[in-house]
């Protein structure tokens, strides 16, 4: 659905004094950024869609992302009636929608803060024990149905059932998850570890009165070491534990036994409570019982979220002078990720692999680089792609760096071009030998020829005589340089 703050394009079409949409669903595009230029982009349902014929045998034009310039251009010719024909294809890209910088916001609602600030296990695959003093019979078949319950609405957290262990605690603080508590865990298995204890030992919560009262207390500790994670800075989860109160197995059906475990275990997670008035029925609402449900879902997911190989901490393109390109990513985490692939462009269609890097595949946060020393003048296009071993490939974004201001010695006028001819004006301090090359959006050259030039101010003629009206590139190369223009075509 549309959001505050963000711009659409909308087709809709008047009925009165009502606004309608033109088609059922895909009519709403969204206008993204690569660098400075703007695309407009349909929402992502648009791209699930399949197209048929219509009666009439005309298949209808299917989803795709536009220059929004250019697309502009086409409605604005063809709402006044200058053009009869509708055709979009001069401001269509082979772009999908992964390209695009990714939106890392927490949704809303959501909270993993839990006193700390945002927190979360890094490596999700946490050891969870049960003390053996006061276990209720058969718990160990209920921790396993719990986390299978929590493994299929969170399929990207790993608790194991880890059995039963022999923990006394110090009581002399009045808790039980004090200094000694984490030394033990930690004897267990390092800081990955959870522990559940009954029937609440140091009497750390107020005990039930007639079965009413608070249940089980569930959380955890954070570090003061932090990671990055969706663009957020993040506390990393230690040592989960969950205290479950004097009477709570008697004073409930096995179902809510289970589903108030399932709620606690979710605090070792970070996760807090849901405003049971906005986000009504959820597991994580501050009372029992109810079961994992959609909000839930939708905290946890994107919190533990390992659906990419990747997770991409940044992707940054820099000038370095006026000769080359330094690019720089890093990760949080890699799962399956053989390597990364950088592809270079001079108009944002056409890309070419200018290099391949090993991929780490760790948890661990690991940082890239790669300096391009033989970028084009003007604007250079970057798309970083990860692939897995077995070979398919996920886009991870794009970015766009201009280099150098030679492309002011270069020009093309009228803009649009408006009859048979152009005139292409050059200012080079050097004797061009070449070539010129014309090639329309979907990069199929429709016009090329060799072209020689002296230095200083020159005025050609290029004819455009035969070709539709849309948008175009028009390249010069020689030997050891390249400029890249656009231009329009009425």
């Amino acid at each position: 659905m549309p959001e505050e703050g963000k711009t659409y394009l909308i087709f809709l079409k008047q009925s009165g004094d009502i606004w309608r949409p033109v088609t059922m669903t895909y009519y709403i595009f969204e206008v993204k950024k690569i660098g400075a230029e703007s695309f407009l982009v349909p929402l992502d349902e648009s791209f699930s869609f399949v197209f048929v014929p219509r009666p009439d045998g005309v298949t209808p034009e299917s989803p795709g992302i536009y220059r929004m310039e250019e697309m502009l251009h086409i409605l604005k010719e063809y709402v006044s009636g200058t053009t009869s024909a509708w055709n979009a294809a001069p401001a269509l890209t082979s772009l999908m929608p992964g390209d695009f910088p990714q939106e890392r916001v927490l949704p809303t609602g959501c909270d993993f803060d839990l006193g700390s600030g945002l927190c979360r296990w890094q490596n999700a695959a946490i050891n969870t024990y049960y003390d053996d003093t006061n276990v209720p019979s058969g718990f160990g078949v209920i921790l396993g149905s719990v986390q299978s319950a929590m493994t299929t609405s969170y399929p990207d957290i790993s608790p194991a059932n880890s059995g039963q262990v022999s923990f006394t605690p110090n009581c002399g603080d009045g808790v039980v998850t004090g200094t000694d508590f984490t030394t033990f865990l930690t004897s267990l298995n390092g800081n990955q570890t959870t522990l559940i204890i009954f029937e609440d030992p140091c009497s750390q919560v107020p005990d039930l009165s007639g079965c009413v009262g608070t249940l089980a207390i569930g959380g955890g500790y954070s570090s003061s070491a932090t990671h990055t994670y969706k663009g957020d800075t993040w506390k990393n989860a230690l040592w989960g534990y969950v205290v479950v109160n004097n009477g709570t197995f008697g004073c409930q059906t096995l179902a809510d036994y289970q589903i108030m475990l399932t709620h606690e275990l979710t605090h070792t997670y970070r996760m807090d409570h849901l405003n049971s008035t906005s986000y009504p029925n959820q597991n994580m609402n501050p009372f029992c019982c109810n079961n994992i449900n959609t909000k839930d879902m939708e905290c946890m997911n994107y919190t533990y979220d390992l659906s990419l190989p990747v997770q991409l901490v940044t992707f940054d393109a820099q000038p370095l002078g006026d000769r080359q390109v330094h690019l720089t990513w890093s990760t949080a985490a890699e799962t399956d990720n053989d390597h990364f692939i950088l592809e270079h462009s001079a108009d944002g269609l056409r890309f070419e692999v200018i290099t391949s890097v090993p991929g780490h595949n760790s948890f661990e946060p690991h940082h890239y680089d790669w300096t391009d020393r033989a970028p084009l003048p003007g604007l250079n296009y970057y798309r970083l792609s990860q692939v897995d071993f077995d070979g398919r490939a996920s886009s991870l974004g794009i970015k766009v760096v201009a280099i150098g201001h030679r492309d002011e010695d270069v020009s093309i006028y009228p803009n649009p071009a408006k009859a048979d001819a152009m005139s292409l004006k050059t200012a080079f301090s050097f004797d061009f030998y070449g070539t010129l090359e014309i090639s329309d959006m979907s990069g199929r050259i429709v016009a090329q020829r060799s072209l020689s030039l002296e230095k200083g101010k020159q005025i050609t003629e290029q004819s455009v005589d035969g070709l539709a009206p849309g948008v175009y590139w028009l390249k010069l190369q020689s030997a050891s340089d390249v400029r890249v223009l656009r231009f329009f075509k009425n």
